[in-house]
């Protein structure tokens, strides 16, 4: 079914059609080779379809070539200029949008405007203009056209907000309008929507090694494109149950949250160490132990892993088994909500004390702290070497115009570098162990659920806590060990060396904090400073 729309040009109203483009453009591109492949292989015994299919290996893998027709009844432009496009990949976002990723080549000058149309004549105009990536293989693939490329910015990422996407508009357009007045259409199929989390990662991995304003790529592309995404997955319910192996601990001062992904072996090392611990077993106990299970296919194993624990140690623990993996601040809010103590510990499952009477120690520190927030501790590396004394907020232009980079002064570094005496307050701490009254976590949100997988949710909950006139502190008085991302490894697309999920949390971030950021007394943003030992 044909479509219309009353397009602008430079010079008048135009009314103008566009229909569906050919499977096959021209003769000699991939799509013509490939039907005629296809016809060879029906009529050919065994022997031949492998030599043919070697003999086209390169062909099979070419996304090069595809000449865009030019809509009937143009105006204007030079009907016979040669544009070369490409549609990678274009995902449904749930119901939300479509986002389209691709290349395209051309010398017509810049583009006006960009829209998606189905079959059945619905139109969506983007909002936003085209993000340009860096495609140097297409640059090399038609080098020899008829025009010249002055650069390698041809790869383009596209998202289109749609009000109520159905699953069976599936034949869609995406359509190009030059400032010159040319147009072009570029055919595509739009199938399921992916897993959010699948459909995030491979809607970054398009700007992955590419040198472009990322700042830019987010606000105007990609930001509405994973937030239609990450609203997908968390507008599934999560239902959760609590299981109790052993005596539960009554009335427990602290709550240890302890999310648990993957690596649910860690429970049996913490547990190990805990046992020995008068502030964990016995009647002198004051913590209460939570797992929430955030990787629900393993849930049998936890079982029968809890059960052997008891049993070793004679420690109780509480278990959250969420029915959906609800991510590092939904497991966490999970744990807060099946807490009974006073005081909620966040607690990595990598992380193991040093020495016995650490969190009633910490609990004490707290309650000597003048409008105490938030309360983290020194963790170390395996080998003795800081990982954690504190949070302060560096500076990072070269990645994202206006962002700021959590940065842990002194990781890596000797422990006696760390020359803080005492508890300081600090711009934020981690939320690998972070004690706070259970009362204020609740009253402040915990933490936001909306950054993807796990960054920057411990800075934002010590930013929150701050606008509402509370403080954060460390001390390097309690002492813990930290392996750091033990059941969580940076996987997906990364940018600079960095992984883009990190970096879309690092800007929205920035978005909401950057002015509390730039008045903050950040002074430990380097190590000179930091090794000064200068409190503050």
């Amino acid at each position: 079914m044909l479509f219309r729309r009353r397009f602008k040009s430079g010079r008048k109203n135009v009314k103008r059609k566009i229909k569906p483009a050919p499977a096959a453009i021209v003769d000699g591109t991939p799509a013509r080779q490939l039907s005629d492949l296809r016809r060879q292989l029906e009529n050919a015994d065994d022997d031949e379809r492998a030599e043919l299919l070697e003999a086209q290996r390169p062909l099979l893998k070419s996304k090069a070539n595809y000449v865009l027709p030019q809509t009937d009844e143009v105006s204007g432009g030079d009907a016979g200029q040669e544009v070369l496009g490409y549609i990678d990949e274009a995902m449904r976002v749930a119901k939300a949008g479509i986002i389209v990723m691709g290349w395209l080549a051309h010398a017509e000058g810049a583009i006006r405007k960009t829209s998606v149309a189905n079959s059945d004549g619905r139109l969506v105009e983007g909002r936003n203009p085209l993000t340009l990536v860096l495609r140097p293989d297409v640059t090399a693939a038609v080098r020899s056209s008829s025009f010249e490329l002055t650069n390698d910015e041809h790869g383009f990422v596209l998202y289109f907000p749609v009000d109520n996407l159905d699953e069976r508009e599936v034949h869609w357009h995406l359509v190009i309008e030059f400032e010159s007045g040319a147009m072009r259409q570029i055919p595509f199929l739009l199938r399921v929507s992916p897993e959010p989390l699948d459909g995030i990662q491979r809607a970054l991995s398009r700007l992955s090694g590419s040198d472009l304003d990322l700042g830019s790529a987010f606000a105007n592309t990609l930001g509405p494109c994973l937030e239609d995404f990450w609203a997908q997955r968390r507008a599934s319910e999560v239902r959760q149950i609590v299981l109790s192996t052993g005596d539960p601990v009554p009335n427990p001062l602290v709550s240890v949250i302890v999310p648990l992904y993957r690596r649910i072996d860690f429970v049996k090392f913490q547990a190990a160490n805990f046992s020995n611990d008068p502030d964990f077993i016995g009647e002198s106990a004051i913590a209460e132990i939570v797992y929430v299970l955030d990787d629900p296919p393993l849930e049998t194993d936890l079982r029968a892993l809890c059960r052997l624990v008891h049993l070793t140690y004679g420690i109780s623990l509480r278990v959250v088994i969420l029915s959906r993996n609800a991510g590092y601040s939904g497991a966490n809010n999970a744990g807060a909500r099946a807490a009974r103590g006073e005081f909620l510990l966040l607690l990595n499952s990598d992380v193991l004390p040093k020495r016995t009477g650490w969190l009633s120690n910490l609990v004490d520190i707290y309650r000597g702290l003048s409008d105490c927030g938030a309360l983290g501790c020194r963790l170390l590396f395996e080998d003795g070497s800081l990982q954690h004394a504190g949070m302060a907020f560096e500076r990072r232009e070269d990645l994202i115009q206006g962002a700021w980079l959590n940065q842990h002064l002194l990781k890596g570094y000797p422990a006696s570098f760390d020359r803080t005496k005492g508890a300081v307050n600090v711009p934020a701490v981690t939320g690998a162990c972070l004690l706070v009254r259970t009362p204020l976590y609740h009253e402040v949100g915990g933490l936001d659920e909306g950054y993807l997988v796990g960054d920057y949710e411990d800075s934002d909950f010590c930013l929150k806590l701050r606008e509402r006139g509370f403080k954060t502190w460390y001390t390097p008085d309690v002492e813990l060990y930290h392996f750091e991302r033990q059941s969580v490894k940076a996987t997906g697309a990364h940018y600079k060396g960095m992984p883009m999920l990190t970096l879309y949390n690092m800007w929205k971030h920035a978005k909401r904090w950057g002015s509390t950021i730039e008045g903050l007394n950040n002074r430990w943003d380097t190590i000179d400073s930091a090794l000064s030992g200068e409190t503050k």
